[in-house]
């Protein structure tokens, strides 16, 4: 019980301090202004605690201590959990019940795959339709990128990538785009989070993301999308390099309740 509040850091729905800046791309297309749900509050605290790794691959999520720890009712936890489980955060395993998600190095390269490609449509658009003001934005968000990058805060770092995407999107108009990478980027979020570990990779994706934004502020698209090509290559063998070292592997079960419950 104690492990669940230590993970959530004092956060509880009811609290008052549970809000957050938006963590999905789609979040930031919608009205601002527009109080979060309760349900949203807890499924955001529970994300950033898998995310974050405070919540560790392979740990139970049990309904009663969620309960008491987000001080919500069980009906609450139940969508939450549901929400995390379609965004393949948990696995549900019979007998068991909910557990945080283990990635596996062949997962982890199919999704870097499916990644790379979105950005490189965002980025694409975004060259092709971007104003200067627009560029200027960008400039500013990785100015905001490095200093939370000399200070080696991972939290901030992942809500200003996220940002940054946004921007790129939003000024793409790509709305359906967004759709489609938020579906992936609890996860993507996770594994940035895990090859932060990796020395030097803060200071390395600093300096990637950089060269991007100077080949976008001019103009050359070629360019910026090789860019972004090395840098989520290194990324994601960043990533599998730290999966290796836990040994992790996606336990038998998990498989055969994945494939049960999509059919595939």
């Amino acid at each position: 019980m104690s492990g669940l509040k230590e993970a959530f850091a004092g956060r509880t729905v009811n609290s008052g301090n549970a809000e957050v800046g938006p963590t999905r791309l789609v979040e930031y297309f919608r009205p601002h202004g527009k109080a979060k749900l309760m349900r949203e509050q807890a499924v955001s605290i529970v994300r950033d605690a898998i995310i974050a790794g405070r919540l560790r691959p392979g740990m139970r999520l049990v309904e009663r201590e969620l309960c008491e720890a987000l001080e919500v009712s069980r009906t609450v936890v139940r969508e939450v959990l549901r929400d995390l489980e379609a965004e393949r955060l948990i696995d549900v395993l019979p007998h068991r019940g909910p557990i945080v998600a283990m990635l596996t190095p062949k997962q982890v390269r199919e999704i870097y795959a499916l990644r790379t490609e979105i950005e490189v449509l965002f980025l694409r658009s975004f060259v092709r339709t971007a104003s200067d003001a627009d560029i200027e934005v960008l400039r500013g968000i990785l100015a905001e990128l490095s200093a939370a990058g000399a200070r080696h805060d991972k939290t901030a770092l992942i809500g200003i990538i996220t940002r940054f995407l946004h921007h790129m999107a939003a000024v793409a108009d790509n709305q359906v785009g967004a759709e489609i990478y938020d579906q992936l980027l609890a996860r993507i979020n996770m594994l940035r989070i895990l090859s932060m570990n990796t020395p030097g990779q803060i200071e390395d994706s600093i300096t990637s993301i950089t060269r991007i934004v100077e080949e976008v502020a001019a103009r050359n698209a070629d360019a910026a999308e090789k860019a972004l090509r090395d840098y989520t290559t290194h990324a994601g063998e960043s990533a599998i390099i730290e999966l290796n070292k836990e040994g992790r592997t996606e336990p038998a079960k998990a498989k055969s309740a994945r494939s049960a419950s999509t059919g595939v």
